[in-house]
């Protein structure tokens, strides 16, 4: 379990809109976007209110959607760069703004399995036409020329579907095994 504090996701949401302003092609529409989502998020995790974060989430993938273009997901370079760019940090900041529950509990807890699994699953998807491609090449050089945009995105659907059919019939991990405690016990 990761255990993060209040001030510590604070630094994590500023280190992520930086990250993605300097990865992206920021105009000052977009700018002046982030800019708003990261206070609106960094306000609602500091006063435990759950609408603001999510208006700033979304504020903020809106803001980060439109910043990137990738004209082709066979060039790993373009690829590697939208990832550590603008998913990593979208993907931490949707953590962080949807991770409090109430104003008791100032640190959060993110299991490590699901954080691995859908780490995994997000770079096998996004990897998926690289590969693939990397394989035709290796079979077949002159068809692998011809892979055009369309058969990239469907090839990263079909992996995506198989992927999330696989991840739900994994079994989820045990829940830890609670000592029943000495007023249970009393009445037992």
């Amino acid at each position: 379990m990761i255990h993060l504090s209040v001030r510590i996701r604070e630094l994590i949401i500023v280190l992520c809109v930086v990250v993605m302003s300097v990865f992206s092609n920021i105009t000052l529409l977009t700018m002046t976007a982030l800019a708003l989502g990261t206070l609106a998020i960094t306000l609602g995790i500091s006063y435990s209110y759950r609408p603001a974060s999510i208006v700033g989430l979304l504020t903020i993938y809106v803001s980060a959607a439109s910043t990137m273009e990738i004209p082709t997901l066979i060039e790993t370079s373009l690829v590697i760069t939208a990832i550590l760019g603008m998913l990593v940090p979208v993907v931490l900041l949707g953590i962080l703004a949807l991770s409090f529950e109430d104003e008791e509990n100032d640190s959060i807890v993110i299991p490590k399995r699901p954080l691995a699994m859908s780490l995994f699953y997000g770079i096998v998807c996004v990897m998926a036409a690289p590969l693939v491609s990397l394989v035709i090449s290796i079979v077949a050089p002159t068809i692998a020329l011809n892979v055009n945009i369309v058969s990239q995105m469907a090839l990263v659907f079909i992996v995506a579907i198989f992927g999330g059919v696989y991840l739900t019939m994994t079994k989820a991990a045990a829940a830890p095994i609670l000592s029943p405690t000495s007023e249970e016990e009393a009445e037992r």
